[in-house]
């Protein structure tokens, strides 16, 4: 019996290139001896047969078809098994490091700014009103204060645009998560547009969640909102411990325990019934680390996982790692999942 190595040895040379063009040379002149389409076909055989150290016999056409099906299921096996160990090996690349990922940029007109600290207070002055935009990386959140006094909490990845100072209407418009604490003022109503909603407060307390790829998503801490379309129709109301998603003018509300909504604001991740792949890429994305892993069923599987942000990120990864149960490991920039 020929021993693992042997096999391996055999396996190898089969699919060696000149070793596969010999045999598919030899299958074809094979098939065409007694057919009377190659006269050079014996000659050939016999060059191959001497080269290879095979006894050179005449074979009938049953026989050489045997030996070329069995060839060509050997090869057909071989390429099979080749296949298969390429698509164990096929990596995925679920989320990309960026090459800078750590700069707060404050947009104004066809100017950008650079913002080195972790929070800014917009004073309202007497200078001609102007929007500015706000932009957060995924590497930090953010804290700003109003020019009407109202705090603003961003998120990692949040864009927020507000005028440097308010009118009769205090207006900002967000792509991403804010938490705000809006300064009380009746006759001035607070309005946070958010794709085609608008949740319009007077003084209180709320989160407000919106990606474009999903609905957006209001929870109220204190006080009263109205959600109301971008015509100014009012599509509901909210109280305290009420949350709300809408999706195409519908309005779906339920009581949540608000500490879960707002946590991101000290640093806490949570998810809920959320997939691994989404998981692991709010991971890469706060980190700045690329994620790679194996196309596995896996990554649709959903859990309810939380961390501190601000700590290591291996603190992160070791947790995800025992209860995905899947092999999670960092090795410089990048997060391995096999």
């Amino acid at each position: 019996m020929k021993s693992t190595e042997d096999k391996k040895d055999f396996h190898e040379g089969l699919m060696d290139d000149e070793a596969q063009m010999e045999m598919r040379q030899l299958i074809t002149e094979a098939l065409l001896i007694g057919k009377g389409r190659n006269d050079n076909a014996e000659k050939e055989w016999d060059r191959f047969a001497l080269k290879s150290g095979i006894r050179k016999q005449r074979f009938d056409m049953k026989y050489l078809l045997r030996i070329a099906a069995c060839i060509s299921v050997l090869l057909i096996s071989l390429t099979g098994m080749w296949l298969f160990q390429a698509q164990q090996d096929k990596k995925l690349v679920v989320y990309a490091a960026k090459a800078e990922s750590d700069k707060i940029v404050i947009t104004s007109g066809n100017t950008s700014t650079v913002v080195k600290k972790d929070s800014i207070e917009i004073n309202q002055g007497n200078k001609p009103v102007e929007w500015q935009t706000i932009t957060v990386p995924p590497t930090k959140d953010f804290h700003l204060h109003l020019p009407d006094g109202s705090k603003v909490w961003l998120n990692a990845n949040a864009v927020m645009s507000y005028p440097t100072r308010f009118g009769n209407i205090r207006e900002v418009k967000l792509e991403g998560e804010a938490y705000f604490d809006v300064v009380s003022d009746p006759s001035h109503p607070f309005v946070v547009t958010t794709g085609d909603i608008a949740t319009r407060v007077v003084g209180t307390e709320f989160n407000v969640k919106y990606v474009k790829s999903d609905v957006p998503c209001i929870t109220l801490v204190s006080g009263r909102v109205d959600i109301d379309d971008l015509a100014g129709n009012k599509l509901a109301e909210l109280y305290p411990n009420e949350s709300a998603e809408v999706n195409s003018g519908v309005v779906s509300k339920q009581e949540v325990y608000v500490e879960d909504k707002i946590c991101w604001r000290e640093g806490i991740e949570m998810f809920e019934n959320d997939t691994l792949e989404d998981i692991l890429i709010r991971i890469g994305s706060w980190y700045n680390m690329s994620v790679v892993c194996h196309d596995i069923p896996e990554l649709n599987c959903r859990y309810h996982f939380i961390y501190d942000r601000r700590s290591d990120v291996q603190d992160a990864v070791k947790m995800l790692s025992e209860i995905s149960k899947l092999k999670i490991k960092i090795e410089k920039n990048t997060i391995f999942v096999d």
